[in-house]
């Protein structure tokens, strides 16, 4: 038993058996043994301490000596636990000694230093990375995958307009001509419908101001106004009573179906045919200039 290092102590108990040991040492007067046994036990007991020189080995240099090192040819430099053996903390294949990063997450690859990387840079680690050709920007799920919340085929965080309505045209950067022009402070609408001669918003225009609604919300706080405007056919003073009559429908839906936008930043008033965006000669010029517009003000 090793007291120390180089120390240690030894303690031996022994029986020592010599058959016919006994048989002819001592005889009675007629020749006979007198011990009744002829073989002889002999019980020793000694205690020893031993001392060695220049004291106990260790090869590999990692502080536990060979005769308790279960690890024995440990490379230099590594952590090692009470058996002699490296230690990995984190469990990505590095030992402690050489681990730079030793607290890398579960399942992560890693580099010989140890450190994990993120090819696409969404803030998952590969191996861990579930989609690990996310493109820079996109905002990514646990597991490393993006979502597109609006199913426009533009990802989230990628996407400058995240909730296109379902079914809707979206440009380059996700957003529909609506959220676009909303976006952009100037919006003209040209199949916005009314009634002939009416103020009433015909059915079919109805999922279009909606739009229009939905996309207002994405601006909470900037003022906007909308406005009427005309074709030529019909009086100046007509036409202008007409715009303004309409612009006003707008604004009335809007408020009534989305309770969330604040009433007050919103005005409207029509502007009649005084700013035709084409010719009043033609139909098609006359329909270019039936239009609403939106319009950011200070």
């Amino acid at each position: 038993y090793y007291v120390w290092n180089n120390v240690a102590v030894r303690a031996d108990i022994r029986q020592h058996h010599v058959p016919n040991a006994l048989e002819k040492t001592r005889q009675d007067a007629t020749g006979q043994p007198e011990v009744p046994t002829a073989d002889l036990f002999m019980n020793e007991l000694s205690i020893g301490v031993s001392y060695f020189l220049g004291g106990p080995k260790d090869s590999d240099k990692d502080g536990v000596y060979n005769r308790g090192d279960l690890c024995p040819d440990t490379p230099a430099g590594q952590i090692v636990d009470d058996d002699g053996c490296p230690l990995d903390t984190d469990l990505d294949g590095v030992p402690n000694g050489w681990d730079q990063c030793p607290n890398t997450p579960r399942g992560a690859t890693v580099d010989e230093y140890g450190c994990p990387w993120d090819e696409d840079l969404d803030m998952v680690l590969n191996g861990i990375d579930q989609c690990p050709e996310t493109p820079p920007g996109a905002l990514v799920d646990v597991d490393g995958c993006p979502f597109d919340t609006d199913n426009d085929g533009y990802l989230d965080g990628i996407d400058r307009c995240p909730d296109t309505p379902e079914g809707a045209e979206v440009d380059d950067r996700g957003c529909s001509e609506i959220q676009e022009g909303i976006q952009e402070g100037l919006l003209v609408l040209h199949n916005v419908y009314f009634n002939f001669d009416e103020d009433t918003m015909r059915p079919e225009s109805m999922p279009i101001v909606d739009e229009v609604g939905l996309a207002l919300l994405q601006r909470p706080g900037i003022k906007f106004e909308i406005q009427g405007h005309t074709d030529a056919v019909g009086s100046v003073e007509y036409n202008q009573t007409l715009s303004d009559e309409r612009a006003n429908t707008v604004l009335t839906y809007l408020i009534e179906n989305f309770p969330e936008l604040d009433a007050s930043l919103y005005s409207a008033r029509g502007v009649g045919e005084s700013r035709p965006r084409a010719t009043n000669e033609t139909p098609e010029g006359r329909q270019e200039n039936r239009r609403v517009e939106l319009h950011e003000i200070d």
